[in-house]
């Protein structure tokens, strides 16, 4: 799906894994389009990394259910027409067992999106609240209870899409090549300086190294031999890797760096944001976790 936006192609992933024939002939062409713009309503206030955990309520009704609950860092929420939400049915079941996946028309009556002003200056996470929003039958995403295995499955693909931005650091590593040319140590362009040469040849080195663990992996998954753990290596690695190049790409710009002017605004605004990366889509912690425990068989924490 070339240009869809991240939660447009996870509900893609669901709707053709779990998804009733009409949700994908109704859904898929318009995502692929971009006529359709789509959110994740998964985290909540206190269920982030523990997904699991979420409280948002799902009780049945005549025809449907009925939403109540809250969402929070919902990406693109404030223009989305739809929501990819996650929500208990079940209150009574196992944490990981008692939870549904529907389609959410953002429009419904009782959804209210409010922006969330970020450091950046931006607002491109939401918080969304479901006030007693009434949801059709129809809306569920494969079977009432199976949102946790649906949700797993998708996550994965987006972790995989996030390791795989490579085009992204390539090009963020060509800026900052160009940034060394630019800025000076010691009166010298940074780019002579035996130390920062040496930091953008490892840089390259890692960037490089994610494309082709990215390559091995989707080779993995379109054979069927895709491990549990290998989205989590991409998409740490990626996040990681993105946000070192920030922080140094910040110290070449030195005290100018600091300036709210045009020319630094790039490299501060980068910085700030690669943090985000590192929580997004997963903590680096929990990847971290993901890839001891369930690709390396360490024992759990």
């Amino acid at each position: 799906m070339p240009g869809a936006p991240s939660a447009g192609t996870l509900v893609a992933h669901a709707l053709l894994g779990h998804g009733s024939d009409d949700q994908r002939r109704r859904h898929l062409p318009a995502i692929r389009s971009g006529r359709e713009l789509w959110c994740q309503l998964f985290s909540e206030p206190g269920a982030g990394s523990d997904l699991a955990s979420l409280r948002t309520r799902a009780t049945k009704v005549d025809g449907g259910y009925r939403i109540s609950g809250q969402k929070v860092w919902t990406t693109d929420g404030h223009w989305a027409d739809y929501g990819y939400l996650l929500a208990r049915s079940d209150p009574a079941a196992p944490k990981h067992k008692g939870i549904t996946a529907f389609v959410l028309d953002m429009s419904t009556p009782g959804v209210t999106v409010r922006p969330l002003r970020e450091i950046t200056g931006t607002s491109d996470f939401n918080e969304v609240f479901f006030d007693d929003v009434f949801v059709p039958e129809d809306a569920v995403i494969g079977d009432e209870g199976n949102g946790w295995r649906i949700a797993s499955e998708t996550l994965s693909r987006e972790r995989t899409n996030v390791g795989a931005i490579v085009v992204r650091l390539e090009l963020t590593l060509a800026a900052i090549t160009e940034l060394a040319r630019t800025v000076t140590i010691d009166g010298a362009p940074a780019i002579s300086d035996g130390a920062v040469r040496e930091q953008l040849g490892a840089f390259t080195a890692e960037v490089t190294a994610l494309a082709a663990l990215t390559t091995d992996n989707i080779d993995r998954w379109l054979s069927g031999a895709e491990r549990i753990h290998d989205a989590a290596m991409g998409k740490l690695m990626f996040s990681e890797l993105n946000l070192a190049m920030a922080e140094f790409a910040l110290d070449l710009c030195g005290t100018p760096g600091l300036e709210l002017t045009p020319d630094m605004h790039r490299w501060q605004d980068e910085w700030l944001y690669a943090r985000a990366f590192t929580i997004a889509g997963g903590t680096s912690e929990i990847m971290r976790t993901m890839i001891a425990e369930r690709g390396l068989g360490m024992p759990r924490s």
